[in-house]
């Protein structure tokens, strides 16, 4: 007995099996993810390579060309980019679709390897990105307010460490704000009678502003791990670091000059409607909901705001899960929009309602029934699939006028209402299969 005869001998069963598609098709439907896209691994990778202290000319002639070369030889690549900036050399290579990206970064780490050696040697070995649309930020947010700009960097610090821990979070990328530094302002005089020269000053403060370790020792059948803390913590630990000796009697850095803590020089700026502010972009981790994640950071946000003094004040920049709910909410609506416009262009041409109410039946029953298999097979809710269920709407309303038409020609003809469903359904049912 076919599936078609099995569905119309046993109503009860048809009616169940198709409430139970619809119930779980509901559950699938709260369940997944929504996103703008499906995941995608698109075959781009980026080589950056930081070149302290170079323009752009000469990253280009000693580090961009140099790499170009060594990535060109890679099997598989599609196309170079290049651009040379002011202590950055930035390459984007992209590949033919179908090649396996984490080979491809690794045949460039290979070849980026083998021409270290003949850079320069104050060229930092470069940074391979792949590039995963979860790296586009959730949720930008800045930080203002009429204080100074050191308290304004504290608060940022503490606040970056809070949305670290928001479920779903994967990095906190701050930018803006002030660093302290110690600024050395040297007595050039004590400097010279003292004996020390520059480069000796400079190597001691390097080799003493370190954390180490030294290695371990074992007591009592447990191992301990040893380390030289050598990091300066305040201002005094600068002052009393000992920089050379005359006379068997130590000098001291605060010897030779006055140590004072001072705003680290601004190499760029962050502002927000004209004022001094900090910004936040906040990525998700890859397998995270864009939606849930970016609820959870807005309710954050909110307490934030309630704890954060009067003159402090912390907003949502940009939210890009109210793009992806428009964009959903409006196809969405398209969608219920086109079925319900289909069921009555459907009802003022076949001028039955029982036959309306069958066609009408199968576009809630077919769409559940392919959200659950979506869910079960892991695919998200996005623009694509949403699309993809509005065009298969017009499908099965052409399917159904079809089955409907092959049914009633059927009975017309002479057979039972029985006979004629099974046999109407058998005579279109290959053709429609096939034709979906």
């Amino acid at each position: 007995m076919k599936l078609t005869e099995i569905a119309i001998r046993r109503p009860v069963l048809t009616f169940m099996v198709a409430l139970a598609f619809i119930l779980f098709g509901i559950i699938g439907v709260m369940r997944m993810a929504i996103d703008l896209f499906p995941k995608v691994e698109l075959p781009v990778a980026v080589v950056l390579t930081v070149y302290p202290g170079a323009g752009p000319e000469e990253v280009e002639q000693e580090v961009t060309k140099e790499l170009e070369k060594q990535i060109s030889t890679i099997s598989g690549v599609k196309e170079i980019n290049s651009r040379s900036l002011e202590n950055f050399s930035v390459i984007t290579v992209t590949f033919e679709w179908g090649t396996d990206l984490d080979a491809a970064t690794n045949d460039l780490r290979d070849k980026i390897d083998l021409i270290m050696g003949s850079l320069p040697k104050e060229v930092n070995k470069p940074y391979i990105l792949k590039f995963d649309p979860s790296m586009i930020p959730v949720m930008n947010l800045v930080l203002t307010g009429e204080v100074d700009e050191r308290v304004l960097t504290e608060i940022s610090e503490d606040l970056e460490k809070r949305l670290q821990r928001v479920d779903g979070v994967g990095v906190v990328m701050r930018i803006g704000g002030v660093k302290n530094q110690a600024k050395l302002l040297l007595d050039l005089k004590a400097l010279y009678q003292s004996g020390i020269t520059l480069d000796n000053l400079l190597m001691v403060l390097k080799a003493q502003n370190l954390n180490f370790p030294v290695g371990y020792f074992n007591y009592e059948n447990e191992k301990y791990l040893l380390r030289v803390i050598g990091r300066f913590q305040d201002l005094k630990e600068i002052e009393n670091l000992i920089v050379g000796y005359k006379n068997n009697q130590p000098i001291f850095l605060k010897d030779i000059c006055e140590v004072k803590w001072e705003k680290e020089e601004k190499e760029n700026y962050v502002r927000y409607k004209g004022k001094e502010c900090i910004f936040f972009a906040i990525q998700k981790r890859p397998q995270a909901n864009t939606v849930r994640v970016a609820n959870l950071l807005r309710k954050e946000v909110e307490k934030i705001k309630s704890e954060l003094p009067e003159n402090v004040n912390f907003a949502i920049f940009y939210d890009t899960s109210e793009l992806i709910k428009r964009s959903i909410n409006n196809l969405v609506n398209n969608l219920l929009l086109g079925a319900i416009l289909a069921v009555i262009i459907l009802f003022i041409f076949l001028r039955r309602l029982r036959a309306t109410i069958y066609v009408a039946f199968a576009i809630p029953l077919s769409l559940f029934f392919a959200l659950f298999f979506m869910y079960l097979f892991g695919f998200t809710i996005n623009i694509l699939s949403i699309s993809g269920l509005a065009i298969a709407v017009g499908m099965l309303v052409d399917n159904s006028i079809v089955v409907f038409e092959s049914i009633f020609r059927h009975h017309e003809m002479g057979f039972e209402p029985i006979p004629a469903a099974q046999k109407g359904a058998k005579v279109v049912g290959t053709a429609i299969t096939a034709s979906t």
